[in-house]
């Protein structure tokens, strides 16, 4: 066997020192099978779910077969969805952690090549991930009990899944190879990938992607560029054309349009590969080549060589400051963040542009905006969890908490000030999503927008703005509200776990039980006339759709009549379900400062 360990493609990857360290060390570890666990068990509660719903509904054998595949339908999205979120907290660590240890330097020293440090990174984190998806594969076979699911189907979701979670893996891991900073990273991925899902998505609502030929509610030329697009065919939500009605295309052609899931593995397989190689050159020249400050250069310039600075306002808190408004924070002073809020502002007023001219209906502008509208407030959470959940332990890691330590500074000081600091970041981010509620809401106060070619614009809703100035407030005071309670959850984790990823991790899956919990709450009520509208402040998500689309919301119970009564309830709602959250915020506050000395202590030891 010396011939197979001496072989230089086996020291790639099968004997790759790191991949065999991870793999070997960090399997046995509690936190990996606290993973597994939670991944399964919420599968199994979301199966569970579905099969008593089926089970107490009765029905013939074909109602069973039938709610069997809807049950597939929604374990496969919440599958998909878990492997776009886990993916890149996984893989971001793969470099980033090396660099927060300051051992990466190290790591450089040796013998190991550039491919061996990017594979062997990327390979051992994908392990996990992998292991996690084909732990769900009972799950899964539990819908074939019923029928009205092929062992294809399953099959196809999964290849979805494990392409999707290579492809963010390959994508996170080359930007972590460019960047430092755990946090940085993380939001760097979340915020290019969701704003590259949200973009696809709306762009295949666009009448220009359709293809010639096939029936207009068929698949689209962008269908194959988007994971969730693609599940929906294996999944016989959106029909794929027969080859036959492409007669005169490329077998190319016929594979984008008419398996658009195969296009779309083979295509996240190829820019994984494209991303390591990318990676591989990154990985020294990154930390060889001298750092150029163009912004300091920029500012000698225009100065004539000479290099001033404006002296700096400091708050009252210089913790909330530094957090706030300083590159030494989690979230930094990068373009990261304005890049959001252009990106997510361009994105808002060409939609509003639509509206105003006519380019779309009312039903499709009422749709685009709310899709917007949640792509955005995802990404902010996101965005805050990372940040918040590496607050406290990034200065843990670095060694500059021992020295705040020995300062007169008091832990409710010093937990006010990141507190504020935080929120003051996540109300930036904010006005991207509150900015864009703006736009419509004036442009339905100015007047009614153009005529929609192909039909009244007014739509389903005659004489009802798409948002009212009512539903702005009702929109800023929940999102608020809710980025309040996603940054006390990330900074309680982040004092109570050492390592920034765990902390990360057990923050987004707490925010995103709780933001899946309070929806289904708030949906399921939606059609209780007062408690519906109270109900839905308790997910952000849940008003988007109720100020935007109340139609749908109400169901049978909408009229216009509903509509003018639900806006003075709408906004008193809103501010009794924002006092809920404060009231929920300023409690675990307390108890961090209560304990925020015990805790400190015991993990000294």
């Amino acid at each position: 066997m010396a011939w197979v360990t001496d072989n230089p493609f086996w020291r790639l990857l099968p004997g790759n020192p790191i991949f065999v360290r991870v793999v070997e060390t960090a399997a046995k570890r509690g936190r990996h099978a606290a993973i597994r666990i939670s991944y399964l068990a919420a599968l199994l509660a979301v199966a569970l779910v579905l099969v008593l719903h089926s089970l107490s509904a009765g029905g013939t054998l074909t109602d069973l077969s039938r709610r069997s595949a809807f049950m597939f339908t929604v374990i496969s999205f919440v599958q998909l969805a878990m492997a776009c979120l886990m993916a890149p907290i996984f893989m971001a660590g793969a470099i980033t952690q090396e660099k927060d240890n300051q051992t990466y330097g190290v790591l450089l020293t040796t013998p190991l090549s550039n491919a061996q440090i990017v594979l062997g990174s990327l390979a051992s984190r994908l392990f996990f991930v992998l292991m996690l998806l084909a732990s769900g594969i009972p799950v899964f076979l539990i819908t074939q009990l019923f029928g009205g699911v092929s062992g294809r189907s399953i099959l196809l979701s999964f290849m979805i899944a494990a392409a999707t979670a290579i492809f963010t893996g390959a994508l996170a891991v080359t930007i972590a190879v460019i960047r430092v900073g755990t946090g940085r990273t993380i939001f760097a991925f979340y915020l290019a990938f969701g704003l590259y899902l949200a973009s696809v998505w709306m762009l295949a609502r666009v009448p220009a992607v359709a293809v010639a030929g096939i029936p207009a509610n068929s698949t689209t030329w962008v269908t194959a560029l988007h994971p969730f697009l693609s599940l929906m065919v294996v999944l016989n939500i959106t029909p794929a054309p027969d080859p036959v009605l492409l007669p005169k295309a490329s077998w190319l052609a016929r594979l984008w349009v008419c398996w658009p899931h195969y296009a779309y593995v083979c295509w996240t397989l190829g820019g994984s590969l494209l991303m390591v190689l990318l990676g591989t050159i990154f990985v020294r020249w990154s930390q060889s080549r001298t750092r150029v400050d163009w912004r300091r250069k920029l500012l000698s310039w225009l100065l004539g060589g000479q290099e001033r600075r404006r002296p700096r306002s400091v708050w009252n808190n210089p913790v909330a400051w530094r957090e706030a408004a300083t590159s030494a924070s989690a979230g930094g002073r990068g373009i990261l963040r304005w890049l959001f809020l252009i990106l997510g502002l361009t994105a808002g007023v060409l939609l509003w542009i639509g509206y105003a001219w006519g380019w779309f209906s009312n039903t499709t502008i009422r749709a685009l905006l709310q899709s917007v509208l949640w792509v955005e407030l995802t990404i902010v959470l996101l965005a805050l969890c990372n940040v918040s959940a590496s607050a406290i332990t990034r200065e843990r890691e670095d060694g500059t908490l021992d020295l705040l330590l020995v300062t007169p500074i008091t832990s409710r000081y010093y937990l006010w000030g990141k507190l504020r600091g935080l929120m003051s970041f996540a109300a930036i981010l904010l006005i991207a999503p509150v900015g864009t509620a703006v736009l419509f809401c004036i442009q339905d106060l100015l007047g009614p927008a153009h005529h929609y070619s192909g039909g009244p614009s007014a739509g389903p809703l005659p004489g009802v703005p798409v948002v009212s100035p009512a539903g702005v407030l009702a929109l800023a005071a929940t999102m608020l509200s809710f980025c309040a309670l996603a940054v006390i959850v990330a900074l309680n984790m982040s004092l109570k776990v050492r390592r920034t990823i765990s902390a990360v991790m057990a923050t987004v899956a707490i925010i995103g039980v709780v933001g899946v919990g309070g929806s289904a709450c708030a949906l399921s009520m939606s059609h209780v006339e007062m408690a519906g509208p109270l109900v839905a402040m308790v997910s952000p998500y849940v008003t988007i759709h109720m100020v935007v689309s109340t139609s749908e919301f109400a169901g049978r119970g909408w009229s216009p009549e509903y509509w003018s009564q639900l806006q003075p309830t709408m906004l008193v709602h809103s501010f009794i379900a924002c006092g809920a959250f404060s009231l929920v915020v300023w409690g675990m506050y307390n108890s961090m400062v209560k304990t925020f000395d015990m805790i400190i202590r015991r993990q000294s030891h």
